[in-house]
């Protein structure tokens, strides 16, 4: 039998070797997981842009619920063309943000395009069906740091409780010239804490559910909620401030932790890997 020695040249070599194997397949994983993460986050602060606005019409304008709408800046045209819950079949409406550049809403959100709006019943009503649909058509587009991001696809907003509301997206896709496209499918419930203002303005939301999709590599996830999403609707406070996601991609399962530093909106994350490393982020 012939005896195989390694000269200490060659172990040095060959654990550099591995240990270089094992930073990339780290690295790739960071790359990976921060990718989706990125995907993740963007496309709730875009289907928030999208609930906000719907919610507040429907919970402030006369012909839904009540007065007094608080996000909508001058300039944007809320059109019915059904407004009676009364004659068979649903309120119908849309809200048109002209186009291009848009317009800047009092949430701090850019948006541009056409919502178009089905609602069952007033908002106040439990058991309200909310139906809003994004047509590639309407163009409807949105912005929350500059660059403009355009979404189509389906949510169905349901009224469960006086202040919980059930969220699901169907077909959803953000496309932005930037960052590439995502797609994604959710189901979520949203609990609300009203803080005195009519709308939504100040409210603060807390959310838990589960969600699928694809990240911009075309590479496809999914996730669901380990510790309740909190978010605090204010200006410029786009970002999620609480909450602990599971995120699972090619194979592997990541933790996303919002909260790194005592609920700030600061838009930073701790992302932690198979592994165990973690890994600080800020978006």
């Amino acid at each position: 039998m012939k005896k195989v020695i390694l000269s200490v040249a060659a172990l040095a070599s060959l654990s550099a070797i591995v240990a270089t194997s094992s930073c990339t397949k780290v690295e790739e994983e960071i790359k990976n997981t921060t990718t989706t993460a990125e995907d993740i986050t963007r496309t709730e602060t875009y289907l928030a842009s999208v609930f906000n606005i719907t919610t507040d019409v429907a919970a402030t304008d006369g012909r839904l619920s009540k007065t007094g709408s608080n996000l909508l800046p001058a300039g944007v045209e809320v059109q019915f063309t059904d407004s009676s819950f009364t004659d068979g079949d649903d309120v119908e409406y849309f809200v048109d943000f002209g186009a291009l550049p848009g317009k800047l809403c009092q949430d701090g959100v850019t948006r541009a395009g056409r919502v178009d709006v089905k609602q069952s019943k007033r908002f106040s009503e439990i058991g309200c069906i909310v139906e809003i649909n994004l047509p590639d058509a309407n163009n409807f587009q949105v912005s929350t740091t500059g660059g403009m991001t355009k979404l189509t696809g389906k949510a169905i907003i349901t009224r469960l409780a006086a202040n919980k509301t059930n969220l699901k997206i169907q077909g959803g896709k953000a496309e932005n010239a930037t960052d590439g496209t995502v797609t994604f499918d959710s189901d979520k419930d949203m609990v609300t804490e009203e803080l005195g203002a009519p709308g939504i303005v100040d409210d603060v939301f807390k959310g838990f559910g589960s969600g699928s999709g694809t990240n911009t590599k075309g590479k496809p996830y999914t996730w669901k909620t380990k510790d309740t999403m909190v978010k605090i609707e204010q200006p410029n406070c786009s970002f999620p401030i609480k909450g602990i996601i599971e995120l699972t991609s090619e194979k592997s399962t990541y933790v996303v932790d919002f909260e790194p530093d005592g609920g700030a909106c600061d838009k930073k994350v701790v992302i932690t890997l198979p592994n165990g490393t973690k890994v600080p982020k800020t978006f």
